[in-house]
């Protein structure tokens, strides 16, 4: 029959082993994990350099540089506050994961409407193609049209006559009468 001591050795030795195992084989999993990580992230460096100019920021666009910078005043470039345009940012929905980022389409299309420009020019501004901007433009302007209904109410049937009368009687000129 054991002694005491020694099996309560034992049972250490035993817990000790498993316990080794376990921290090993966290290890070994650690180890895979981050492996497989540095795979990902190497074919995504490379998958970003292969890419050519698509989808890069033109750098050299002073528009970026008003939107980058939080100090400067976007009103002129874009005919909106920047609070206007973090509003228009949070109202919009963006359900894409790839492409230009919301932010940068938002840009685009206020761009194109505040200075009524032709795609190219714009396309130019900002460095992408021309296609891009006509998707963009298409794409923010049905996000935003999608989107009136919440923030533009007609008026109903009912409402309307007083609403012509308060507007004939502000502007005090017999057509509307």
């Amino acid at each position: 029959m054991e002694t005491r001591p020694r099996r309560n050795i034992r049972c250490c030795l035993a817990t000790a082993v498993m316990l080794h195992q376990m921290i090993k084989n966290q290890i070994a999993r650690r180890v895979r994990r981050r492996r497989q990580l540095k795979r990902v992230l190497t074919l995504l460096i490379h998958w970003k350099e292969e890419r050519g100019l698509y989808l890069k920021i033109n750098t050299s666009c002073p528009l970026i540089a008003v939107y980058a910078n939080p100090e400067a005043c976007m009103k002129k470039d874009f005919r909106v506050s920047r609070e206007t345009f973090r509003h228009l940012m949070q109202r919009i929905p963006n359900m894409k994961d790839h492409g230009w980022k919301p932010d940068m389409e938002l840009l685009v299309f206020l761009y194109y409407l505040g200075h009524g420009l032709s795609l190219a020019v714009v396309s130019a501004t900002f460095g992408m193609p021309k296609s891009t901007v006509h998707d963009i433009v298409h794409r923010v302007s049905a996000k935003i049209t999608s989107k009136l209904p919440e923030v533009i109410s007609f008026p109903s049937a009912e409402e309307l006559p007083n609403i012509c009368q308060g507007f004939a009687t502000l502007a005090q000129n017999p057509a509307f009468d």
